[in-house]
């Protein structure tokens, strides 16, 4: 299965910072929130909602800059070897 390069060129567009905002802290730190209040109610663990959603944001904002950052020198890898 090979990356979808062409969608990478159209969401790279937003850049940095709105691509984190949007699929990292926004998408992703959202499951995060809910799988961790899940986990806790499952678990028992006493924790509140403050820091279920520090962390949530926390862990959204370091998926969002590694995910940015890996794909985006994939992409240039794969421009560079493509010429």
């Amino acid at each position: 299965m090979s990356f979808n390069w062409e969608k990478w060129e159209r969401t790279r567009k937003l850049g940095l910072v709105r691509f984190v905002l949007l699929y990292g802290i926004l998408l992703y730190g959202t499951v995060v929130f809910f799988v961790l209040l899940g986990l806790a109610v499952i678990l028992r663990i006493d924790q509140t909602i403050t820091e279920h959603i520090t962390r949530a944001l926390f862990l959204g904002l370091v998926f969002g800059i590694y995910y940015y950052l890996t794909t985006e020198s994939k992409y240039k890898k794969h421009i560079k070897d493509k010429s």
